[in-house]
């Protein structure tokens, strides 16, 4: 799944919003800066992350999809929404950065 990202910052560190077509990303960058400043910037989130589901992460670690959304609400996991779905940072898992 292609990720697009709207935020503030030229390095892309800092994404405000992700959608996943580039479209509504230009809509919503375009109405956060009506006066094409150039202070909202769009990109495709392929700077080397690898974003998993839920189910994913709750195969991998052999766990209950429940135990990972638990982990997501404690903050122990880096993850983010797309609507009803979150997404997790692959690098945020250590089992995943090999």
């Amino acid at each position: 799944m292609k990720l697009y990202i709207v935020t503030t910052s030229r390095d892309y560190e800092f994404p405000i919003e992700w959608y996943t077509n580039r479209e509504d990303a230009e809509c919503r960058r375009n109405s956060l800066d009506p006066t094409g400043y150039g202070l909202f910037y769009v990109a495709e989130a392929t700077y080397g992350h690898k974003f998993l589901s839920v189910t994913q992460v709750s195969q991998f670690y052999n766990v209950p999809r429940n135990t990972v959304l638990n982990w997501i609400k404690q903050g122990n996991i880096k993850a983010f929404r797309i609507g009803s779905k979150w997404m997790i940072k692959a690098e945020s898992l250590p089992s995943f950065n090999s």
